[in-house]
Parts: structure tokens; sequence; C-alpha cells
């Protein structure tokens, strides 16, 4: 059993967009062993990460040694149609919370609506993503149009497999997931904070999950992890001189 393997990028079928499937040969599928369903990484030469579900190859496409990925995540794994990347079996954790962004073009406002985050985890439930993923949502539209969103951060780190637990993030919050906008007008805090089944206050600061009982701690966390993170900046500064 190969734990990667190198494989060519073909172009996905129109039916397949925004499924996040690699259809892989059973010879491929066999040699990396590897099921339907199971999750692979895809590594390019620009060092781009990104992943998929693996799936069968079409009947046509049997004899031929390569892999169709559709274009949101040949972008995200920085690959184009007929260049080699590296894939290799995957063992996403399941993500805790998902940070989205919509891409959308000039002039264009996209509000989220309560319940979005609802109707994204639904769309995404069992999908691989992370960090720098560009993806549509299967069955979300506004106006007749489809959305892009952009994965901005992950909670883990790295891989993750969406779930019915994992709380969606789009933007500045949804109303499920984030202190109301009351909380915040009233300079209870001035950024964007979490709070959880049992009434904790986090928020990930450069990486660090910063957890709070009352909102007065929170606050007094924040700065110092803030004051460790500049005290870390000026430590690396001086050893690169």
């Amino acid at each position: 059993m190969a734990v990667h393997v190198k494989i060519k990028v073909a172009e996905a079928y129109l039916d397949d967009i925004e499924k996040r499937w690699a259809r892989l040969n059973r010879k491929t599928r066999e040699k990396m062993g590897v099921e339907l369903g199971d999750v692979i990484s895809i590594k390019s030469r620009r060092s781009n990460l990104s992943a998929v579900l693996v799936w069968s190859a079409r009947a046509e496409d049997e004899g031929q040694d390569f892999m169709r990925i559709d274009g949101f995540v040949r972008n995200s794994a920085g690959a184009d149609v007929g260049s080699m990347v590296r894939i290799a079996i995957c063992k996403p954790r399941n993500a805790k919370m998902v940070f989205l962004s919509p891409l959308i073009g000039d002039g264009t406002k996209l509000s989220p609506k309560p319940g979005i985050d609802r109707r994204i985890r639904q769309g995404l439930n069992h999908r691989p993503v992370t960090r720098d993923d560009n993806l549509l949502v299967p069955g979300l539209t506004g106006g007749g149009n489809r959305f892009v969103f952009a994965v901005r951060e992950v909670d883990p780190k790295g891989i993750v497999r969406i779930t019915g637990k994992t709380i969606i993030d789009v933007g500045l919050g949804s109303e499920e997931t984030s202190l109301s906008r009351k909380k915040q007008a009233a300079g209870k805090f001035s950024f964007q904070v979490y709070e959880d089944e049992n009434g904790y206050f986090w928020q990930m600061l450069e990486g660090v999950r910063v957890v709070s009982k009352s909102a007065k701690q929170f606050d007094t966390h924040m700065e110092c992890v803030r004051e460790i993170l500049r005290v870390r900046e000026k430590i690396k500064s001086h050893v690169a001189k």
C-alpha cells in the first residue's frame, strides 16, 4: 500500500462541481488502500494543500492514470489541468469551528441571514476542508446566484471534516454563534467573540485560543496574550538580526 502517489490532474465532470470529489480509478485506489468516501490530501509543487473525498472513476476513465477534481479544488491546491500533484491518505479531525467569508464582486453585498450557518453545515456535512480553501456550498443560492466562500480559519488547525456539531461562522458571525450585536454595541467587546454552551467566552488570536468565564476576565486575558505575542515578535526580530 502506497502512503502517497503522484498523479496527473484532469478536469471534473460538470455535475461533480461543488461535491469536493476526487475521481480515482480502481488501480489507484487499491494502490493507496483507500475506499470510496475516504479523505485524501492534495499537494502541488506550489506547496498549496487541499483535501477531497475519494470517489470512483467513471467506466470510460478506468484505464486512464489521472484524477478528476473541479476548479475550486484545483485553485485551492494550486494545481492546473495536466499538472502533477501528490495525493496522500488523510485522517482529518472533526472540525469544532470553521470561519468562512464570501468572495463576492465589487458592489455585491451578502448579508448573512439567520440560519445560514445551519444550511452551510448541512451542505458541507462530512466534507473535508482546510484553511485557504475556496468552495461552493451545495444547495446554497442567493437571488439566483451561487456564492464562493473562502475558508479563513479552522479549529483545530490542519485538514478537518465538517460534522453536524461544527460551528460555522460566516463573515462577521452568525446569530447562533456570536454574542449579540447589542452587547457589542454597548461596548462590552470591540471585536468578534464567541460563547460556548457552558457560558465561556472565547476567541482565536493568531492561533491562540483565549477562553474566559467572564467578560472582564476575557478583556484582561486577551491583552495578556497580545503582549506575549508582541514580545515573541520582538524576540524573533532580535534573533533574525
